[in-house]
């Protein structure tokens, strides 16, 4: 571990005992408390909650830990986000030179949209938030998209736990408007969002796949209201999917597989 004045006892602990796993699998407490230099106790305790959240497993039949199935999902997901902007990028600026209108990438993580990769409009006034910041999912077109094709679990954690405040008269306040309006975005293609995180905001978002055709991103004009209509935004959907299917298949995604 490197130093940092934001270093957290506990959780560097925990990071250093999945580290320990990786290199030492099937290892008893007793090894891990050795290797560690760690009392049994405070491993047990690491040990427990991370078993609880799926990033340790207690091998069935013996009291050996190897890491758990919720780290294979991390790595999928750190992998494509890494190179997700890299790849991104250069169909964004040729979208956003199109329309002249700012571009969005965005992820799901943690029930939050993150914003990946940003290219900004030219105009003076424009719709663009800075890279890594986090929104809500139901009212963003880019949210809505990516939980249009999560797990059903993955939708219900995110109504239960994150709730769905209102920020206009627009806004999703009800999880069976919002199940009804993700079904009809997985019918259509493509999601809205119609002023419905902010008044004067419109964007069309798309889904982006891997090679495994799972989507792991989404791609989205947003744009002043008074320049985008939402009929326009609608004309628009076509574009926005064609650029999206375009980075998709730099990630090795096949229509033809689908």
């Amino acid at each position: 571990m490197t130093n940092s004045p934001y270093r957290i006892g506990s959780l560097e602990n925990a990071l250093l005992l999945l580290e320990t796993l990786s290199e030492c699998p099937d290892s008893s407490l007793a090894d891990l408390s050795r290797r560690l230099d760690a009392p049994r106790a405070r491993v047990f305790r690491h040990l427990r909650a991370l078993e609880a959240g799926g990033y340790v497993r207690q091998k069935e039949g013996t009291k050996r830990y190897v890491l758990g199935p919720r780290l294979i999902h991390l790595g999928e997901a750190a992998r494509d986000q890494t190179r997700l902007p890299e790849i991104a990028r250069a169909f964004m600026v040729s979208l956003r030179d199109r329309l002249n209108e700012t571009t969005h990438l965005g992820v799901l993580s943690r029930r939050e949209v993150v914003h990946v990769e940003v290219v900004p409009s030219t105009h003076y006034v424009k719709m663009a938030v800075e890279v890594g910041e986090r929104t809500y999912g139901h009212c963003s077109a880019l949210g809505k998209v990516l939980l249009a094709w999560s797990e059903p679990q993955v939708v219900d954690d995110f109504v239960e736990q994150r709730g769905l405040p209102g920020f206009t008269d627009r806004t999703i306040t009800s999880g069976e408007q919002l199940y009804a309006e993700l079904a009809q975005i997985r019918a259509s293609g493509y999601g809205l969002d119609d002023e419905e995180s902010v008044i004067g905001l419109r964007c069309v978002a798309a889904p982006v796949r891997d090679d495994s055709n799972r989507v792991v991103s989404a791609l989205s004009v947003s744009s002043p209201s008074e320049r985008l209509t939402r009929e326009a935004a609608v004309e628009l959907a076509p574009m926005v999917i064609e650029t999206a299917e375009a980075i998709s298949r730099q990630l090795g995604w096949d229509r033809e597989l689908a």
